[in-house]
């Protein structure tokens, strides 16, 4: 194997080598090897008897050549500190540890995010997916957080990222249409953490704190906003209302044979059982029990009628819903009380 290397300019590291390129359609392939130093540190305890132990191939993303696909298959020692037991890996200034996209890649994208260039528009000229554009646009910015306003909403959402916590915790000021900010998991200490780093002044602010039935927000409005009045935001206690009901209308369902006409009317429409009345319009539709075409208003009248734990739960649960529409603050205690 000769020392000579076409793209000595690019790779910028003496101990990579070429072997050699080929051309697959569009793609541009170079295969390469790291030569080991001489002289190796363990990352684990500093100790400098490391030997090599196996080899790998990693594949990387390149952009040497602008009208092809460009992928430098990199082979690399795995090593072996002989002090201290551990392995690692060997590593090249081409790209960051445990990556598959070069630095010189992510450093035209930079330049193409600078020149205003859309996501999708990069994706195509520098062959990435649209995610890892995002990503190294992501890996950029460091918004400022937006103070509080009066109302302060909060929830979680699914952590995709991050391995700090399965779900990440959001702050949204809805009279602003903006996000307060973002913590990376939603785990009672971090929020702490994070709140007490802001002045008491600016946290008196906050008039209503919104959030779902998390007994840790309860907490944190306790602790962080004691002059708000929390708001538990209707769609999480709907919800289990909602899922009472149809506990309800199952069992009803369950004890008729799948071929009745009672089943058929209970599971096809359960939707429309489960909505507000008033919400419930539209052109007739075929009722089982009448075998025609009939009034949606007819087909719940039908369906609830099937049985009294049904009529039961169908005026607990449009109680509860009319209150929910029409009951004002004031009132809500006497409603509740009913």
């Amino acid at each position: 194997m000769n020392n000579y290397n076409p793209y000595s300019s690019i790779f910028k590291d003496e101990r990579i080598q070429f072997i050699e390129e080929s051309f697959v359609g569009r793609n541009h392939i170079v295969k390469v090897q790291l030569i080991i130093k001489e002289i190796n540190i363990c990352p684990n305890c500093g100790s400098t008897e490391v030997i090599a132990y196996g080899s790998k191939t990693r594949n990387i993303k390149m952009s040497i050549l602008t009208d092809f696909d460009s992928t430098i298959i990199m082979a690399y020692h795995r090593l072996h500190c002989k002090t201290c037991g551990k392995l690692f890996m060997d590593t090249s200034n081409i790209t960051l540890k445990k990556q598959n996209i070069s630095l010189q890649v992510k450093l035209a994208v930079i330049e193409d995010l600078r020149d205003d260039c859309s996501f999708k528009y990069i994706m195509i000229k520098r062959n990435l997916a649209t995610q890892t554009v995002i990503n190294i646009f992501e890996s950029l910015i460091c918004p400022d957080r937006v103070p509080f306003g009066d109302v302060l909403c909060v929830d979680e959402f699914k952590n995709l990222k991050h391995t700090n916590g399965k779900y990440a915790f959001v702050m949204f000021d809805p009279n602003a249409h903006k996000i307060n900010d973002v913590l990376e998991d939603r785990r009672l200490d971090t929020i702490d953490y994070y709140l007490y780093m802001i002045s008491f002044k600016e946290k008196d602010k906050v008039k209503y704190f919104i959030s779902d039935m998390n007994e840790a927000y309860r907490t944190v409005k306790k602790r962080h906003f004691p002059n708000a009045v929390h708001i538990i935001d209707t769609f999480h206690f709907t919800r289990y209302v909602e899922d009472a009901w149809n506990d309800v209308r199952i069992e009803v369902q369950s004890s008729f044979k799948d071929s009745s006409k009672e089943y058929k009317i209970l599971k096809r429409y359960w939707r429309i059982l489960s909505a507000y009345s008033i919400d419930v319009d539209g052109p007739n539709l075929y009722n089982p029990i009448r075998k025609c075409d009939t009034p949606v208003t007819q087909i719940i009248d039908d369906a609830v009628n099937l049985h009294p734990k049904l009529i039961e739960a169908y005026v607990l649960i449009h109680d509860f819903l009319r209150g929910i529409r029409e009951v004002k603050f004031e009132d809500s205690l006497n409603w509740l009380d009913m």
